[in-house]
């Protein structure tokens, strides 16, 4: 069955796919918020609006470079990427067969009291294969436009302000008892959807995801690369508050945890001294109003109703019957790859509450060191023009290590796709100027 939010990425999406590829690919930079909703529903399956748009993405781009429309580009990554996936795939074949009977803890049945169930393949194996398969491709279709980076950054920033503008508007109704269209945006039947509690203070919004602690991981995201770009008086601070007050209402451990992090990293960064010992008058400036936002927005939680949920959600999270299921979980986890020689269990075999421990323990050692070559090289290649986004990707990361176990999570093959394509377009402009003889590099660029 057709969902009305299906019906609005069906249109869009066959309105960008006639216009371009760079289109869609805008399209799906949005998409990939809505991962609690569908597309279409099928018995107790539902299809993620981002899958519908990135098959699309695919196929048109794909179509473009058979009649010329693209060219083959080469970015640092694109072997640890094809070499993760590959190994990816075909760990969620083989190796539940091979490793029979292990105990593992079911995706399907989660972490939570210690439930471990006897591996075996199944459906889920496949699907995740098929995730990995197209989020792979994803990447390698986006490094191939043609367009303007810049061009997608904006779609990006714009999905950021959306997302904020949807849990805004989530807390406002819970706070004044208005019914929010929640079945709007969670409609996706493969995924547990939690009912937002209207008359209840201590509920977490949770925006377009089907959990907090997901909106929590994307916000930390957005948040990692504004705050590089307010230290970088890119953007104003007033921005920040926003910001964080979104973060207070999601109430996510982890995201807190990166955005803390993440700000203490880029204070450090920040060139406050010169030699011999001369303070910079403009950087201290900006990291005392940052200090000042933050405790700004401390301040204002603390004297709000907010305070005791977020304390319970943050700070006293550790001493919660949830925190020992989930280090547990990871613990045991990184035990599963001991057992079976550094191979995993196959991918979509095993769930624990963190990325690392997910992709060490579905793929193995071999995966996981790929994984994180790809990351790094996709990364530091696109921080050499878009310096924020290197910020931005750290926040993410740390926030999955923390408490992210999907592989496959759409915001953050989103972001990888992005750097990509910014690295394609890197390495154009350096073979061109590799081109240009010594005598007139300085005046073509000046040109």
């Amino acid at each position: 069955m057709l969902t009305p939010l299906g019906t609005v990425f069906l249109i869009a999406t066959i309105y960008c796919g006639v216009r371009s590829s760079d289109k869609l690919f805008s399209l799906l930079i949005f998409s990939s918020l809505f991962q609690a909703g569908s597309i279409i529903n099928i018995g107790t399956l539902g299809i993620q609006p981002y899958y519908f748009v990135a098959c699309c993405f695919i196929l048109r781009t794909f179509l473009d470079r058979s009649f010329g429309g693209v060219s083959p580009t080469v970015f640092r990554g694109k072997l640890p990427l094809l070499l993760f996936c590959v190994i990816g795939v075909g760990s969620a074949f083989i190796l539940p067969l091979i490793f029979r009977g292990v105990p593992v803890y079911d995706p399907k049945v989660g972490v939570d009291f210690f439930r471990q169930s006897p591996l075996q393949f199944g459906l889920g194996n496949v699907a995740q294969a098929a995730y990995l398969g197209v989020q792979g491709c994803v990447v390698l279709s986006a490094s191939k436009l043609k367009a303007d980076p810049a061009k997608f950054l904006t779609s990006y920033w714009a999905s950021f302000y959306f997302l904020l503008t949807i849990i805004l508007i989530q807390f406002i109704c819970q706070r004044v008892g208005v019914a929010f269209p929640s079945s709007f945006f969670a409609n996706n039947p493969s995924y547990y959807i939690t009912n937002i509690d209207l008359q209840n203070w201590d509920s977490r919004v949770m925006g377009t995801f089907s959990e907090p602690s997901l909106a929590g991981a994307v916000l930390a995201m957005f948040t990692g690369g504004l705050l590089a770009r307010v230290l970088n008086r890119e953007r104003k601070f007033a921005s920040l508050l926003f910001v964080f007050l979104a973060l207070a209402m999601v109430r996510s451990s982890s995201a807190v945890a990166a955005v803390i992090i993440v700000a203490f990293l880029l204070m450090l960064n920040s060139k406050l001294y010169e030699f011999p010992w001369y303070i910079k008058k403009a950087t201290f400036k900006q990291i005392s109003i940052l200090a000042l936002v933050g405790l700004g927005s401390l301040a204002a939680i603390i004297v709000s109703p907010l305070r005791q949920s977020l304390l319970v959600q943050t700070v006293d999270k550790s001493d919660s019957l949830s925190f020992v299921f989930r280090t547990t979980a990871d613990l045991y986890s990184l035990l599963l790859t001991i057992q079976t020689y550094g191979l995993g269990v196959g991918l979509g075999s095993n769930r624990p509450s963190s990325l690392f421990a997910a992709i060490t323990s579905n793929t193995g050692v071999i995966g996981i060191c790929l994984f994180a070559i790809l990351a790094f090289q996709l990364t530091r290649n696109a921080a050499r023009t878009t310096y924020w986004v290197g910020w931005a990707s750290l926040a993410l990361f740390i926030d999955l290590v923390l408490s992210g176990p999907d592989i496959t999570f759409p915001p953050m093959w989103v972001l990888l796709a992005l750097m990509a394509r910014i690295g394609a377009a890197n390495s154009v402009i350096s073979r061109s100027i590799a081109q240009i003889p010594d005598g007139r590099k300085i005046n073509q660029l000046m040109g």
